[in-house]
């Protein structure tokens, strides 16, 4: 398994964005201890389910766990495509247990007093303004050139998107 995931993400990184590469490295990184000795043609679902009640178990939070293990379905689900395997071994698996909380949204009130708190403190204040105008996420507005704002139609175009894989050099992509 150690190889093929290695494999995958020689194979398939090219086609992900730097960031979704990074973190699919990540992700598998961490079943290579619980299932990389195992011959891929020998995974079994039983050995995945010992694996995902193993990363349940450490101090991982339980979206990380779900997120890995989705990444490695998403693999083992490739390997059949590429007709490695004859069949993908998560099937049966139960997934890991995981919350989602619902996002708060501030209210227009919470928003106006966080801009009035900003304007003048921060160099920032302006990119505040235009993400909680817009809705738009961080990366997309940093990568914002005069040339996507239509200054008749009040309008700006989000055409690309900045982001930090691994905290290295910034890379710009297309947005989400």
């Amino acid at each position: 398994v150690r190889g093929y995931i290695d494999y995958y993400l020689e194979h398939v990184g090219a086609s992900l964005k730097p960031g979704t590469l990074v973190s699919y490295r990540t992700a598998l990184s961490r079943w290579v201890p619980l299932v990389g000795r195992i011959e891929l043609g020998r995974l079994t679902p039983l050995a995945i389910q010992e694996g995902v009640v193993q990363l349940a178990a450490t101090d991982l939070a339980p979206s990380t766990v779900r997120g890995s293990y989705t990444t490695l379905r998403t693999a083992l689900r490739q390997a059949v495509s590429w007709r490695l395997i004859p069949r993908d071994p998560t099937v049966g698996v139960k997934r890991p247990r995981c919350v989602e909380s619902e996002m708060r949204c501030w209210s227009k009130t919470e928003a106006v007093a966080f801009i009035t708190y900003a304007l003048g403190r921060t160099r920032y204040d302006s990119l505040y303004v235009m993400a909680l105008a817009t809705g738009a996420r961080g990366g997309e507005l940093l990568s914002l050139r005069w040339d996507d704002v239509n200054w008749e139609n009040a309008t700006i175009r989000i055409a690309r998107s900045l982001s930090w894989p691994s905290g290295g050099q910034p890379v710009v992509t297309d947005p989400k």
